[in-house]
């Protein structure tokens, strides 16, 4: 049998994979900003992350006992569960390898599709999130912009399909990545801590795609169409609200009283989902900026210090902007802020009695579990205003 070989082309790679260099999934990578990283993914993030975690738990509480139940009501509840997704999947595996120091040896096979799936699940979650932000602002816009036919295009019932339908797509969004980088096998092979010992480790093949077609495909639809979407609906809705003013000044005095107070109503909505739309935007355009950089550096080193680095601090920025909705919604709602406080009044009556009767002395009249504002009384006559008023 003829066993000489063929002389192998200049530029043609080995077919063989025994001869393929192993590269071996490791959470700890030694080189610039990995002790920063290690402190943020180990420490700070996940910190913030229960508190997330519990700002967002405390505010669906808030939305079920106050009986918050519009159209921009849902997808603010839809923006939270999906906030709190992303958070709790990508807590379990920073807080397994970075917290618990197990980032010094090679990556576990069981781990491997573990951390695998909870990451991408995270993602997946944080693209539900920015979808959910874009359609509650295409969803304020047609309040302002078409009044009378927002009954029709966003009722309850078409909002609660576009929240079920959004996750799919996030899903379908991220399918060409997660088939790219699911391509693992075990190896075995010497501990980096232990003497003596062989672990199954974790190895990555070959991407079945071309890398940065998949990264650009993925921030096409994950970073860049929702933000421009996201900075355009802004504009209009800052231009609706000046027409809405301009319209009212020159109305009837007899009329402009009414239309006075729905103006205001529906100014105090928009000015919320401004509010939120605007603390995306402070840290998604400089976290897809940073990722950019990284996915078309044509520097090797670059590509796991300082730019990676950066990664990492825009990934803390917007975990730490998660709880600003709920600022945003104590400054703006004055519904959210009584039954706020009639919650937590209520729960210091169960826990700590003396602690009520000192908060109560100033209000004789004690608090009732379900909160009543000037907002609530005034929705009794305007029954054609679909979107109540926060």
């Amino acid at each position: 049998m003829d066993v000489t070989r063929r002389p192998r082309l200049r530029g043609q790679q080995r077919k063989s994979p025994l001869r393929r260099r192993i590269r071996f999934v490791r959470m700890d990578k030694p080189n610039e900003g990995a002790d920063l990283r290690k402190a943020i993914q180990g420490q700070v993030l996940p910190t913030f992350t229960i508190i997330v975690l519990v700002v967002n738990i405390l505010m669906l509480i808030v939305f079920y006992k106050g009986r918050f139940s519009s159209p921009t009501h849902l997808t603010l509840i839809a923006i939270a569960v999906a906030d709190m997704m992303n958070g709790l999947f990508a807590l379990i595996p920073s807080m397994h390898f970075f917290t618990f120091n197990n980032d010094k040896d090679f990556v576990p096979y069981d781990w491997c599709w573990a951390n695998f799936i909870l990451n991408n699940i995270a993602r997946i979650s944080h693209g539900c999130s920015l979808y959910y932000t874009v359609f509650l602002a295409a969803q304020r816009y047609i309040f302002v912009r078409f009044p009378f036919k927002a009954r029709t295009l966003c009722s309850k019932k078409s909002t609660i399909v576009v929240i079920i339908c959004i996750p799919f797509i996030s899903i379908v969004i991220h399918l060409l990545s997660l088939i790219q980088h699911s391509t693992f096998y075990g190896v075995t092979t010497k501990s980096r801590l232990y003497e003596n010992t062989t672990i199954y480790a974790c190895a990555r093949g070959r991407p079945r795609m071309s890398f940065r077609a998949v990264v650009w495909i993925e921030n096409f639809f994950t970073r860049i169409f929702p933000i421009a979407a996201l900075v355009i609906l802004n504009i209009l809705l800052v231009i609706e609200l000046k027409l809405s003013t301009k319209h009212i000044q020159r109305t009837m005095t007899s009329v402009r009283q009414q239309m006075q107070n729905r103006t205001l109503k529906n100014r105090r909505i928009t000015i919320l989902t401004v509010a939120v739309v605007v603390s995306v935007l402070i840290t998604e355009i400089p976290g897809f900026i940073a990722q950019l950089v990284i996915s078309y550096s044509d520097s090797a080193k670059c590509k796991g210090c300082a730019q990676k680095t950066l990664v990492v601090v825009f990934q803390l920025a917007i975990t730490i902007c998660y709880p600003t909705n709920f600022l945003v919604y104590c400054l703006i709602s004055s519904k959210f802020r009584k039954t706020l406080k009639n919650l937590l009044l209520n729960v210091a009556e169960r826990m700590c009695p003396w602690c009520y009767k000192a908060l109560s002395k100033d209000h004789p009249a004690g608090y009732s579990s379900t909160a009543t504002s000037e907002d609530d009384t005034d929705k009794k006559g305007e029954s054609t205003q679909e979107d109540v008023a926060l």
